[in-house]
């Protein structure tokens, strides 16, 4: 118990160093993209909101898929009788361009966000347990997926 008091020091002297060096390892962000920017961009032209982001393969599938469900939909509807069944095809076409352009906008959005946070391999942490009844330490390991 004599040591007890000098331990916890010791303890707490060592997690102020490791959330210092932590501190210091932690990426910056050097970009600042606009969430809302590249929501309004992939919403006005396909896969502009992830080119902005700095997504061009994304981008690039994004302007396919929804070039071609267009493409479609135009075709689908070019003529003034048409059946049933190509009816149900023209919206199935509208159905799925509706599906990709709400994924295109969501993931520019978030993709904004994410913008210029690195990704980490793993950070290692050291805590301190504040009972009264049990004294001990922690150690965390948080890494990304």
């Amino acid at each position: 118990m004599k040591y007890l008091r000098t331990l916890t020091i010791g303890l707490f002297c060592l997690l102020i160093y490791v959330s210092i060096g932590i501190a210091e390892t932690l990426p910056e962000r050097t970009e600042v993209k606009s969430p809302t920017g590249a929501a309004i961009r992939s919403a006005l032209l396909p896969g502009w909101g992830q080119f902005y982001n700095r997504k061009p393969l994304k981008g690039c599938l994004i302007l396919c898929a929804e070039s071609f469900l267009l493409t479609e939909i135009i075709l689908e509807t070019r003529d003034s009788n048409i059946s049933i069944s190509d009816r149900r095809r023209r919206n199935t076409f509208i159905l799925w361009w509706s599906g990709i352009k709400l994924y295109a906008i969501l993931d520019a959005y978030v993709d904004a966000h994410l913008c210029g946070l690195g990704r980490e391999e793993g950070i290692l942490t050291l805590g301190v347990i504040q009972d009264p009844d049990d004294c001990g330490v922690m150690l965390f390991y948080r890494f990304c997926l």
